[in-house]
């Protein structure tokens, strides 16, 4: 019975932390996401411990990030005031990172109950699996009628889903499914390469490979936004275990073994279904259109960076490249701004002041994982190249990953990062933030 318990709190879990980095709809509850329903939970749970430990602990890094937001909310409540606006896309951003926050803070409580403990590597395993079995129910509803119903009666889907004719799952679909799969290829990457508990565990190391492959070439077709997450995970791949100069570390030699054996086995199976299934061969063109472009004609080209290529509209005055419109949707009598571009949206929305505000802000939370974690710091690092790159396609951020960090601490990885460095003489600053940033743990 305890093992029955223990899948039943895995698969639960696994659940709750879709609900949360996938928000959708319950077509019980219409109105109201599963991240919202998760904030409120977590603000229940943050009550009972605060009552039950009489202590409270704020993080300075969460701090200053709100901080910063709040100075991004500032600048873009200016643009409205100057433009007369009433477009508060962006204006009340910290009450939205306030709402990530807690339903992260609800999520990671599940992991708690499970495992008794949090760590990355958890956190990024729930990720990890919740992707890939995105991936593979959005096949399954795009070849079985039933699934697709069953879905469909239990989750909202949006009807533009079925006319654009794209795959899709509960809460997963378009760009932003693309930029989440990207940023779970790249923390795959790093717990796969950097984590002790994935080095020394075969059955991790199959997991993890067979989590990147499969949101890898079913995520791309979702989106293909998801290519720039799976290389740069294929870039940290090549760097950690030093394949890129063609020479593999001895202790990446059990990695390499399980990859190759993977590699070997998972190829013949995808080209082979390619050549067998025209639907999956329509899919795959279009999810890697852009190297079948590059395979035939030398360049790298597809139907939707021809159409973004037409997107890129700037200011045409000082005031608006300073302070931007006050617009970041497109009223519906007037498309002058319209574009999917972020650069272009957030410009337009509140300049070049607001920009450069906003990118701060990611800038900095990705700076603050770096330094606390120090093994995984180019991990963190390489989110401010996927946060800068995605906005020259889509305008959306990252921040319900660094939520999900910024709830909890994981101690073995902190404290062993220390041991590494011998330096004990940090150990007291740590120990301050050594609590979660909104809480006792549960």
């Amino acid at each position: 019975m305890p093992r029955i318990n223990h899948i039943f709190m895995v698969l639960l879990t696994g659940l709750m932390m879709s609900f949360y980095f996938h928000p959708t709809e319950l077509r019980v509850l219409p109105g109201y996401n599963t991240k919202i329903m998760l904030a409120i939970f977590g603000v229940a749970i943050l009550v009972f411990n605060i009552i039950r430990t009489k202590d409270y602990s704020l993080s300075k890094g969460l701090l200053y990030s709100f901080m910063i937001a709040g100075a991004f909310s500032f600048v873009n409540y200016i643009s409205l005031i100057i433009n007369e606006s009433d477009d508060y896309s962006y204006a009340n951003y910290p009450i939205s990172a306030l709402t990530w926050i807690m339903g992260a803070y609800g999520a990671i409580n599940f992991i708690r109950w499970t495992h008794s403990k949090v760590t990355i590597e958890l956190v990024v395993r729930y990720l990890a699996g919740g992707a890939a079995f995105h991936s593979i129910l959005s096949q399954l509803i795009d070849r079985n009628d039933s699934i697709r119903n069953f879905v469909i009666s239990i989750f909202y889907i949006s009807d533009s889903m079925e006319e654009m004719q794209r795959l899709y799952s509960f809460g997963v679909g378009l760009d932003p499914a693309g930029v989440r799969f990207a940023v779970i290829l790249i923390m795959i990457a790093g717990v796969l390469t950097l984590s002790k508990i994935v080095k020394k565990n075969i059955g991790l190391m199959i997991f993890y490979f067979l989590c990147f492959a499969i949101i890898s070439v079913l995520g791309n077709i979702i989106s293909r936004t998801t290519t720039v997450g799976m290389g740069l995970g294929l870039f940290v791949f090549a760097i950690s275990t030093g394949l890129y100069k063609f020479v593999i570390k001895v202790s990446r030699i059990k990695i390499m073994r399980v990859f190759g054996i993977m590699l070997a086995i998972g190829v013949p199976i995808v080209v082979y279904y390619y050549n067998v299934n025209p639907s999956f061969q329509n899919q795959i063109e279009y999810g890697f259109e852009g190297f079948f472009s590059l395979f035939e004609s030398g360049e790298f080209q597809t139907g939707s960076t021809d159409e973004l290529s037409t997107m890129w509209v700037w200011p045409q005055d000082t005031q608006t490249w300073l302070i931007g419109s006050g617009l970041f949707l497109p009223k519906s009598s007037d498309f002058t701004y319209f574009s999917d571009i972020g650069y272009c949206r957030f410009i337009f929305y509140s300049g070049l002041i607001g920009f450069i505000v906003f990118g701060l802000y990611f800038v900095y939370n990705a700076i603050y994982f770096a330094i606390r974690y120090p093994r995984y710091r180019y991990i963190f690092l390489l989110m401010i190249v996927v946060t800068f790159v995605v906005w020259a396609k889509v305008a959306t951020d990252i921040f319900q990953l660094y939520a999900l960090f910024y709830v909890f601490t994981d101690e073995e990885e902190l404290y062993a990062s220390l041991d590494e460095e011998e330096d004990t003489k940090q150990l007291e600053p740590i120990e301050e933030e050594s609590n979660p940033a909104l809480m006792p743990q549960a």
